[in-house]
């Protein structure tokens, strides 16, 4: 296959390191493979430009068409950041075009987003379901979208989604929100599923999205 899994904390030093301030999330990128895979030497170089907020290399290692849908979806369903801690953060690596992809990954606490902050705010720091965790830069996130012109294409992608696919999205939450509900029913993981559903409708963050975007970022 040409698609490598890169993903739990066996590529990373603790759990302790989110991929925020202080950013050394590969210190341990090994075990990948071989010492001399492509994969590995491509997510330490990744590295090194996350570490000095190289807001335009750090672009060549995303597919970036790929890379504004899964934002825009992250967006909306107000990720709150801690699917970036190592043991819940998963990533893809494409070796054919040497291009990495984030997944949608596991204990992501959807949130309603904060209307008090920035669009961008919102997006670059931690929304913890308990905890205020607002000043915890989310620092991959906030380099990718540091970005000028992608940032540009992101906006646009996001008003053209609610636009276009806000009813649709609404409806599927819903039919997400019942299946789930039915699957657990019972369970010891309801008391998980009650943190990760923090965002009870997901009109209340279109909502707001409206309002963000109106707004001077």
């Amino acid at each position: 296959s040409n698609i490598f899994y890169i993903g739990d904390s066996k590529y990373y030093k603790s759990g302790a390191e989110v991929l925020a301030e202080p950013t050394t999330w590969v210190k341990k990128a090994i075990e990948i493979s071989d010492n001399d895979s492509i994969e590995k030497l491509d997510l330490l170089k990744m590295n090194e430009i996350l570490i000095s907020k190289d807001s335009i290399g750090i672009h060549d290692y995303f597919d970036s068409d790929y890379l504004i849908r899964y934002l825009v979806l992250k967006t909306i369903l107000g990720y709150s950041g801690h699917e970036c801690y190592p043991g819940n953060w998963y990533m893809y690596y494409n070796k054919v075009n040497r291009k990495f992809y984030p997944a949608l990954s596991r204990e992501p606490n959807l949130m309603k987003l904060n209307k008090q902050l920035s669009l961008k705010y919102n997006i670059t720091h931690y929304n913890h379901p308990v905890e205020d965790r607002s000043s915890l830069k989310l620092n991959l996130y906030s380099v990718i979208l540091s970005n000028p012109e992608f940032y540009s294409k992101y906006l646009i992608a996001l008003k053209s989604t609610i636009s276009e696919d806000k009813d649709e999205l609404i409806k599927e939450w819903y039919n997400a929100k019942a299946y789930h509900k039915e699957i657990v029913k019972g369970s010891l993981v309801l008391s998980i599923l009650k943190v990760d559903m923090k965002l009870r409708d997901i009109e209340k963050n279109f909502e707001i999205l409206e309002k963000l975007l109106s707004e001077k970022d």
